[in-house]
């Protein structure tokens, strides 16, 4: 019997799994550096609001860099001469999926008053939604055809 061959379909859809993947596994990396953060400031007393204000600019700078070099590996969008201007458009477009995050976060802990204590878990449902929304986004806008891309900033 013979081997049924790779349809183009097959391949790509292996590829987008795999893009997926890479993009959950850098998301859970920026969650659990947002999460100790969030959790540190909150221990010591500092606003619940404020620390998510903190911790949200730590959690972005690390997936911004680790999914440009492993999620999108060597894509860059034409419209970007430098990383400095992709990294500003993914922080606008992370900081859409911040907002969605946040309204979701909020409305979690307005509801259930009971998880101002443990913070974590408005934040991972949160943060649930709003990646399905980062991904699309960085995809389609941040990040384009694969190519060389310059490490100048």
């Amino acid at each position: 019997m013979r081997a049924k061959k790779s349809s183009w379909t097959d391949i790509l859809g292996r590829k987008i799994i795999t893009e997926v993947f890479s993009f959950a596994s850098v998301g859970a990396i920026g969650f659990a550096i947002e999460a100790i953060v969030l959790t540190i400031l909150v221990t010591q007393g500092v606003d619940i609001y404020l620390s998510r204000a903190i911790s949200f600019p730590a959690a972005l700078t690390a997936t911004w860099y680790l999914n440009r070099k492993h999620t999108f590996d060597g894509r860059k969008n034409s419209r970007f001469a430098s990383l400095k201007s992709e990294y500003i458009s993914y922080f606008f477009i992370q900081g859409a999926g911040a907002l969605l995050n946040l309204v979701i976060f909020s409305l979690t802990v307005f509801l259930l008053p009971q998880f101002k204590l443990i913070p974590v878990i408005p934040l991972a449902i949160g943060a649930g939604f709003a990646m399905i929304f980062n991904y699309s986004a960085s995809k389609y806008f941040v990040y384009g055809k694969k190519t060389q891309v310059s490490d100048e900033i």
